[in-house]
């Protein structure tokens, strides 16, 4: 079995419309080493989704 690399994402969903990558990575970085953090935008409108992801370095 081939070894894959294990990631530690969090779901964050019910974020307000203004919310950007930044904001979202400064709220959750007293938690953790953040390695990216994504707020998912609609492709026709280029508005938020209203949620994103947050990958941390660590358990």
């Amino acid at each position: 079995m081939a070894s894959a690399e294990i990631e530690f994402r969090c779901f964050v969903g019910g974020l307000a419309w203004a919310t950007d990558n930044e904001a979202l990575e400064k709220a959750f970085s007293p938690y953790g080493e953040i390695v990216e953090s994504k707020v998912i935008n609609d492709r026709e409108t280029g508005r938020s989704r209203g949620f994103g992801f947050v990958t941390f370095a660590s358990e």
